[in-house]
């Protein structure tokens, strides 16, 4: 086909459909629009829910909170902060999991604060630990077993969760401070790039559960996390550093540069688990990504073909069949 030809070409609507939907290997998610011709001026796909996927999603993210009271490795809030006691959004996120006060009252409490906030210029560590804690909230709030209890504030909790990611993705890099350990820099930075994935799984599961369909975002493939669980359940500083010099690669030069801290773009990573299934152990953030993506069943066969093969997996931490398995470190 000629340049100026190519040009000219538009692929059919459904042609675009069908390529959006192949992103995904559970045969139960496809791309879907009502109006197609709307289509190439979308930057947000509709996709029709895999039931069983949103509901173990639904199932894992509900034991979050308690992980978070009791300060276990979460996907999005690094135990380290959890131990600390010195993030006061976090601390008020925690006390609406051990306290008698509403659950509601505090969830309003945390959203005047939070548009108190000018949230283009707070620190980053602050708009961080904001996010994370509005998330809890509407983890908490939004997949509530009594249907009344989504009356509360859900809606203005996306919003603002939206806006603040929004914020997060554009600045977040030119924002980070200079006077962190190297810990403390990479604990951040990978907050940042977990919470900004895990408020787009909330809000399409969300979708996904009240309206039965959620959209696929064109570039959140793009962003970038990093795939070595191990080093986000690290205890203290001195099991990442030995995480971290444990994967040390030579380079040509003979400089040597810790590996482990390569990032993969969400795509890249589920494209890795499809050519060579992975366990992805302890990290509950990477086995939500996988489900979310691939579907439930596919990662379940997937998984399966490690055991058959005899490969010797990380840890197995959750069964799919059960969701309110313990975890461990992988």
């Amino acid at each position: 086909m000629s340049l100026a030809r190519a040009r000219r070409w538009k692929a059919p609507p459904d042609y675009f459909l069908d390529y959006i939907s192949s992103l995904h290997l559970s045969h139960n998610i496809y791309a879907c629009l009502v109006d197609r011709s709307l289509v190439h001026s979308l930057t947000a796909i509709p996709l029709t829910q895999d039931p069983e996927a949103v509901r173990y999603i639904i199932d894992e993210m509900r034991r979050i909170p308690d992980l978070v009271r009791n300060r276990q490795h979460t996907p999005f809030i690094h135990v380290e902060w959890l131990r600390a006691n010195s993030h006061k959004y976090l601390d008020l996120a925690v006390a609406a999991t051990t306290e008698d006060r509403s659950c509601s009252d505090l969830f309003r409490e945390i959203l005047d604060q939070s548009l108190d906030l000018d949230l283009e210029t707070v620190p980053l560590l602050e708009l961080v630990t904001v996010l994370q804690a509005l998330m809890l909230f509407l983890i908490r709030h939004a997949f509530a077993d009594r249907p009344e209890k989504l009356n509360g504030p859900v809606r203005p909790g996306f919003t603002l969760l939206a806006k603040g990611c929004a914020i997060l993705w554009s600045s977040g890099f030119q924002r980070m401070p200079h006077d962190l350990t190297p810990w403390q820099t990479w604990i951040l930075a990978e907050s940042v790039r977990r919470t900004i994935l895990m408020s787009y799984l909330v809000q399409g599961t969300y979708s996904a559960w009240t309206a039965g369909w959620c959209t696929h975002r064109l570039f959140v493939y793009a962003l970038p996390f990093s795939m070595q669980g191990r080093l986000w359940l690290a205890d203290n500083e001195e099991e990442w550093t030995t995480a971290l010099t444990s994967g040390q690669n030579t380079t040509a030069g003979g400089t040597s540069t810790p590996a482990m801290l390569e990032l993969r773009s969400f795509k890249e990573f589920t494209l890795e688990f499809t050519r060579t299934p992975f366990e992805p152990g302890g990290d509950l953030f990477q086995r939500l990504l996988l489900v979310s993506h691939h579907g439930k069943k596919s990662v379940e066969e997937r998984l399966a073909r490690i055991t058959r093969r005899g490969d010797k997996p990380l840890v197995t931490v959750m069964s799919f069949g059960a969701s309110g398995a313990v975890g461990a470190k992988g």
